[in-house]
């Protein structure tokens, strides 16, 4: 009951920000319905958390930068990530649960939205902090724009790791790793396929678009692009099924994955 009258008192003071002039709207992206309580027992990373039920939750609507293993360096402002969502989640602290309509990833971690106490959504704060990337990943997009809004002044303010010009420019030659990323590119080339389409990037990344790419696809062709996801080595193998030879592969899982910047 007291975070039903959370949400009321929250709509009132979004109300009232536009006349404040506030940079950030406290609260602005919220799930809708009332969540459950959940109690946290650790945090793994920045955007990963254990409950003391015994769920592993994955946080819904960002990425933050990898922790490192195996030996691998940690990437930038991983720590900072992991920081901040102990900050906001410390063991025992109870928060309130949305999970999203696919509910459990591959790995078999709950997929959800947390939210605090004071109504404040933890993917919210990272991104705020520019201690994440937002992602949109179907059907769990709900609060997708109000996220990549979130993005979008954390990286003109340049905080968090925005400070780093993190977007990778694809150049004739440049050395690529898998792993998740955003990269800069021309399109050299587009086409389509039976369920979507697609481009290349400066004829070294091939890049699969949903079928709601398909009627504009060709208008890209030239222009420079902004992609994000997972980056997928396909090997040194040519004459793929696509018929391109690309070793790298990028898969694109919705609309605002994909930003055209000219």
């Amino acid at each position: 009951m007291l975070h039903g009258l959370y949400r009321i008192l929250k709509k009132a003071l979004l109300a009232s920000a536009f006349f404040i002039g506030c940079s950030t709207v406290f609260g602005a992206c919220m799930p809708k319905g009332e969540g459950a309580q959940a109690e946290v027992e650790r945090v793994l990373d920045g955007d990963t958390l254990v409950l003391r039920d015994g769920r592993t939750v994955r946080l819904i609507g960002i990425n933050t930068p990898e922790l490192g293993r195996d030996g691998r360096a940690d990437e930038a402002f991983a720590r900072e990530a992991r920081l901040e969502l102990r900050r906001l989640a410390t063991p025992g602290s109870r928060l309130f649960i949305y999970p999203g309509r696919e509910g459990r990833d591959r790995y078999g971690r709950t997929l959800a939205h947390l939210v605090d106490d004071d109504g404040r959504l933890l993917a919210e704060s990272l991104l705020a902090d520019g201690l994440g990337y937002a992602l949109a990943i179907a059907p769990n997009t709900t609060l997708a724009d109000c996220l990549f809004s979130l993005e979008r002044t954390a990286r003109e303010r340049q905080v968090g790791l925005w400070k780093l010009s993190p977007v990778k420019r694809l150049e004739r030659g440049a050395a690529l790793k898998a792993g998740f990323g955003v990269w800069r590119g021309r399109v050299t080339r587009t086409g389509l396929r039976k369920d979507g389409a697609w481009l290349v990037l400066d004829e070294q990344l091939f890049v699969l678009l949903p079928g709601s790419f398909r009627a504009r696809v060709g208008t890209l062709r030239d222009r420079t692009v902004e992609a994000r996801g997972w980056l997928v080595d396909r090997g040194r193998r040519s004459g793929a099924k696509d018929g391109t030879r690309q070793r790298w592969l990028l898969s694109i899982s919705h609309p605002l994955h994909l930003v055209v910047m000219d």
